[in-house]
């Protein structure tokens, strides 16, 4: 919800290619956390195993960096118990997954790609999520996409802004998201048992709809 403020703002701003690049991840945690929704238990842990599995592999790949340049390594990142620890719950969670079914190798990573998560849901709007809207949304936040081509540099009091190239209306890009946030509150609603998954759904279809 905060990145979402914050694509509004930046649409009241005029910031137009910033909102698209905050759209991104919006569209990533509403398809990340639909796929939660089918075994919260278990893709929660998944998750945070996977962060702890993302981290360890960082804290080794800046101490290699570190020596190669004849740096002070100074203490590593985490202590040896809390590495064991780590690897130790990584471990527990990718059997117990691989055990349910989860489509998991015996090491690399405990999340499927969001693609392989927004089929597994087999849910309209995650798919749409997806393939359309993540589709127009990431290019902005890529060199070889969007995020350069066709922008120009403003000197402004402040100083410089990026100009898109492209004519988006600001009510296109809340348009392209706010169905989506529908979205993830109403699988955040049914996770957590808020009991707002009704109003969500008629809002999400409001929203898909509504040409003004």
């Amino acid at each position: 919800m905060d990145l979402y403020a914050a694509l509004l703002r930046e649409v009241a701003q005029g910031g137009i290619a910033a909102a698209l690049v905050i759209a991104r991840p919006v569209i990533e945690a509403t398809i990340l956390v639909r796929w939660i929704e089918d075994a919260p238990d278990l893709r929660i842990a998944m998750y945070h195993a996977d962060d702890d599995r993302q981290r360890l592999s960082i804290s080794h790949s800046v101490r290699e960096a570190k020596r190669r340049r004849g740096e002070s390594l100074g203490p590593p990142t985490f202590s040896p118990q809390e590495e064991a620890q780590m690897k130790a719950f990584i471990k527990g969670v990718r059997m117990k997954a691989r055990d349910s079914g989860e489509p998991l190798k015996e090491d690399g990573p405990l999340l499927p790609q969001l693609q392989q998560m927004a089929l597994s849901t087999k849910d309209t709007a995650a798919w749409e999520a997806y393939e359309v809207l993540y589709r127009i949304a990431s290019p902005w936040s890529h060199a070889g996409g969007r995020s350069l081509v066709g922008q120009r540099f403003e000197q402004r009091a402040d100083g410089k802004h990026v100009v898109l190239g492209v004519d988006w209306a600001p009510i296109a890009v809340r348009a392209l998201v706010a169905p989506t946030v529908a979205v993830l509150m109403g699988s955040a609603s049914r996770i957590c048992e808020i009991g707002l998954e009704d109003e969500l759904r008629v809002l999400q279809d409001t929203l898909a709809q509504w040409r003004d």
